[in-house]
């Protein structure tokens, strides 16, 4: 992902796109249609714009300061809202493929890489409390060396309306459909290609 993001940044910015890392202090919005008219960035910068696509991932910061930004919750369906995930060293033999094993509570992923494995465990805390949790994933991993060990918490589902105002949200901005799926790059490309049509 890091990879193909640094690609398409370098191509928009020989196609003249201007690229600036910056934290968001918060969005502005217009208060006559409410609308966002810009962006203030932690600096004091306003970045003003007619149009803004949102990919500021699962928090999706500016569709969520927008009015009618309802979100359509699948927790229910999946019964995951929980993730651990830490960074192995990668085995002798690469394999080709991405393992999710279902456990008594939740799933297991792991993704290998040329250099590093990345392992998540996905699972629900209304069944298992966070530190029960902690305690069988490290269990798990006892006979592989790891670090940067991570807990988040996230939402499955999707906004119920992608195009909200003057902001279109892609990527997990506009949808989240947890780790059990290895489809978050097409879903933000061809959430851009519609758009575009």
């Amino acid at each position: 992902t890091e990879l193909y993001a640094a690609y398409m940044q370098s191509y928009a910015q020989k196609l003249g796109v201007t690229s600036q890392q910056a934290d968001i202090d918060r969005i502005i919005l217009n208060p006559d249609d409410g609308s966002i008219s810009a962006i203030k960035l932690a600096d004091g910068t306003e970045l003003i714009g007619d149009f803004f696509i949102d990919c500021s991932g699962a928090t999706a910061l500016l569709s969520e300061a927008l009015a009618q930004a309802a979100f359509e919750s699948w927790n229910h369906l999946l019964l995951c809202n929980q993730r651990i995930q830490v960074t192995t060293v990668a085995d002798t033999m690469l394999k080709p493929y991405t393992a999710i094993n279902a456990q008594a509570q939740g799933w297991l992923k792991t993704t290998p890489a040329r250099f590093k494995n990345n392992v998540h465990y996905l699972y629900s805390d209304d069944f298992m409390p966070q530190e029960q949790a902690h305690n069988f994933f490290t269990q798990s991993m006892a006979e592989h060396k790891f670090s940067n060990i991570h807990a988040s918490n996230f939402r499955l589902g999707k906004r119920k309306k992608f195009w909200n105002k003057n902001c279109l949200a892609v990527g997990a901005a506009a949808g989240d459909f947890g780790d059990l799926i290895l489809s978050r790059l097409h879903l933000v490309q061809s959430g851009i290609l519609r758009f575009l049509e």
